[in-house]
């Protein structure tokens, strides 16, 4: 494919290859944020391939902190269920928008979608995972949210937030987690 110039089949293939490695790697639960927007990076970078004219997307991130760790695999799942989800009905123009701050101690991660909002039953369901102890987590629905919930919980503690937010341009679902190095001291 590069001796022929199919840019597209080199993009996808080395898009492809960096979320393979990243998600068999069993070596670290935690990597960089910047690994981390790099792996959604390269799933995006498919599903533009994919869809075409269906999908466009923004990835914000203060340079700062790029090199903080996180709990691995948190915003690809995330930002899957934002495509298969927010864009089952739109033919063009979808667009995911991905942010992470850092503002007071807090890492706020938000995945935005402009496509179908989600139903207001669904977001009050998984905005009640808080709630839930993390032991009877699995008891609950899905796996993706319940998983990252779960693994976030169990490395951060209680001070872990997750919620959906819709309104008519669309959803976003927000994590914030502690930048202060704090984890579970129950692991």
């Amino acid at each position: 494919a590069e001796g022929k110039k199919y840019e597209d089949v080199v993009l996808m293939t080395a898009s492809l290859a960096r979320l393979l490695r990243q998600s068999i790697s069993n070596e670290d639960e935690t990597v960089l944020i910047g690994q981390e927007i790099q792996y959604v990076k390269s799933y995006l970078t498919i599903q533009k391939m994919r869809y075409k004219d269906k999908l466009e997307f923004e990835i914000n991130v203060d340079p700062s902190i790029n090199s903080v760790h996180i709990v691995k695999l948190v915003l690809q799942p995330i930002v899957e269920n934002a495509v298969k989800y927010g864009f089952c009905d739109i033919f063009e123009g979808g667009l995911i928008r991905i942010s992470v701050t850092e503002q007071a101690g807090q890492l706020t991660f938000s995945v935005y979608n402009n496509g179908t909002p989600m139903e207001e039953q669904m977001a009050e369901k998984l905005n009640g995972l808080s709630e839930i102890p993390v032991s009877k987590m699995k008891d609950s629905f899905g796996y993706g949210v319940i998983n990252i919930i779960t693994r976030l919980r169990l490395k951060y503690g209680e001070d872990v937030r997750f919620f959906y937010e819709s309104d008519t341009n669309g959803t976003v679902c927000v994590i914030q987690i502690p930048d202060d190095g704090k984890e579970n001291s129950e692991q």
